[in-house]
Order: structure tokens, then sequence, then C-alpha cells
């Protein structure tokens, strides 16, 4: 049996010059929109208050409790080959977060290695299971945003497209046709590995994954409140259905300027104002930075993963007959 790729041992990719000027590029390019929609919009921000400050605080707390439910994502992926508290499984979120802001996604990253050092899970596994929850997000931000569009009037087109993005996780819950999977290549084998191997986590994983996408739903319409913008909770889940597809930007080191854009264009689709929703989004968004640097100083300090790795973790499970 082959053995998985072991993160610790195999090379590891470093961002090339494109890919860091594709990082500094993105970082210019979002400031320097951000400030002209802020001088654009400067009204706005002349009429806020304290109670405008209380609508950030929410959406920080919801930050928080975003943060900790991914981190039972984590808990909840990985527990078929080790049993991770919920404390690590922040941890690892936390880390995968703050990696992303680097080029070449440096979260993915840094978490394969943790994974594989202090708990020896292969990053064979890790990539399945990766691509099974991402499956199961696309199909979750589909549903919710289907909900939403269809709940607010939205044009049957939109709802139609929704419920195509839902339709994809269907790679979770049936065989794929072995024609598919030819055309699909390496892609269609990973597929298939995914569900034969994770079925048993798909109610727990939905069940996580639905909580947090409507969490999320929810602190995006906090962040409209900051601005004094009412926005009724259904048309967040489908203006926020947009972003589980900056995750494939992974070239934009945190989708920094790609998940503004999208879920700008979505609230566009739905009625909003755009530069107003690149507002609403930046501050949703300097929500979660200010929760991840503040858990990544408090919880990913000197070895936060317990014991020292043994001579048996820093290889991967898989080698294991």
């Amino acid at each position: 049996m082959e053995p998985d790729a072991n993160p610790l041992t195999d090379p590891k990719p470093k961002p090339g010059r494109g890919r860091l000027w594709i990082a500094a590029l993105s970082y210019l390019l979002f400031f320097a929109l951000l400030a002209y929609v802020v001088y654009q919009k400067r009204s706005a921000f002349a009429a806020l208050g304290w109670d405008n400050a209380g609508s950030f605080l929410l959406v920080v707390l919801l930050a928080l409790a975003t943060t900790v439910l991914r981190g039972a994502l984590n808990q909840v992926s990985f527990s078929l080959e080790h049993r991770i508290s919920l404390l690590v499984g922040t941890r690892l979120a936390v880390v995968n977060t703050l990696g992303n802001y680097l080029p070449l996604s440096g979260g993915l990253i840094a978490k394969g290695v943790l994974l594989a050092r202090h708990y020896g899970i292969g990053y064979g596994f890790y990539a399945g299971v990766s691509l099974y929850t991402f499956l199961l997000s696309i199909s979750a931000n589909g549903l919710l945003g289907m909900i939403g569009a269809l709940l607010t009037g939205q044009p049957v087109w939109l709802s139609g497209a929704l419920a195509l993005v839902m339709l994809s996780g269907i790679f979770t819950l049936v065989p794929i046709p072995a024609g598919l999977r030819r055309q699909l290549r390496g892609l269609g084998g990973k597929l298939e590995y995914a569900r034969t191997h994770f079925a048993g986590l798909l109610p727990p994983l939905s069940g996580v994954v639905l909580v947090l996408f409507l969490t999320a739903g929810l602190r995006l319409q906090c962040a409209f409140a900051v601005l004094q913008v009412e926005v009724a909770f259904l048309a967040c889940l489908l203006i926020n259905s947009a972003t589980i597809f900056a995750r494939l930007a992974s070239f934009v080191p945190g989708a920094i300027g790609v998940r503004e854009f999208l879920v700008a264009t979505m609230a566009h689709l739905a009625g909003l104002d755009f530069q107003m929703t690149i507002l609403v989004v930046g501050l949703d968004r300097l929500g979660e930075v200010i929760v991840n640097f503040a858990l990544g100083g408090l919880l990913v300090g000197r070895n936060p993963f317990g014991a020292e790795p043994t001579q048996e973790s820093g290889v991967a499970r898989s080698d294991r007959s």
C-alpha cells in the first residue's frame, strides 16, 4: 500500500516571485478600493454612534462563535483517525485562517504539518477529509442561499443556480459513474475515496456546517447593522452563500478582495448597494481578523498541541498496514 504524503518529510512548496507579486498586488488593490469606497460613503461613517459600536461587538462575538464552530468541524473531521479536543480543533482553525493570509495557502500547509507531527494523521487522509468537507460546505451554502432566494422573492434563475450549487454535494452521497470518473481523472478517484471513507461523518459534519453558515449569516446581518442598513436574515443567508467560492481563489492570500467582490455582487443581485456591501464585508472581515489574531496570541504558542511528538507520530499513520 502506497503511504500518504508526509508534510514533514516531503519537499514543501515555496512561494515563487509570481505568487508574492500576486499577494502584494491583491493587498494593494483591496486597500485602495476600500479607501475609495470609504471616501464615497463617508457620510455613513459620520452618522455612526455608540449603538453602532454595540453592533460591531456582536460581529466580533459571532466571529468568535464561527471560529469555535470551525474548531468543532476539525474535531469531527479527524475523529476517524484521532480524537482531538474542541480546543485543539479551534487552534487548528486559527492556524489555518492566519496562515491563509500568506501566499500559497500557508494555512493548509501549516495545518497538515501540525496534524502529521502531533497526531500522525497522514496527508492523504487530511486531503480527503478536507475535500469531503469542502463539498458539504458548497452544498450547504447552495441550500441556504436557495432558501433565502426563494423566500425573499429573487429571480427564478438565481434560485436555480443555487440549487445546482447545492447538488454539487451529491458526490458525497452517490457513487461516481466509471465514465465520469475517467473524465475527471485524478479528481474522480479522490472524490470516490472521500465518499467511501467518510460516509460515517456525513450527519455530524452536515450539522456543524449548517450551524456554521447560519451563524455566519447572522454575523453578516450584524455587520450591516453597524452601518445602519437593515437587511433581513434570509437575505443575508443568500448574500453570504457567495463566500464559499472565495475558497477557490487560493492564489490570493485570505481571498482578500475576492470575498468582498463576490458577496457585494450577490448583494447587488439581491437589490442592495454594491459599495455599501463592500464596506459591510470589510467590517465582517475585520471582526474575523481581530478574533483570530487574539486567539492566535492566546492559543497558538510554543508547542500548543500537547506533548512533543514521538518518533511514531512523526510518520503518517498511513504507513501502518
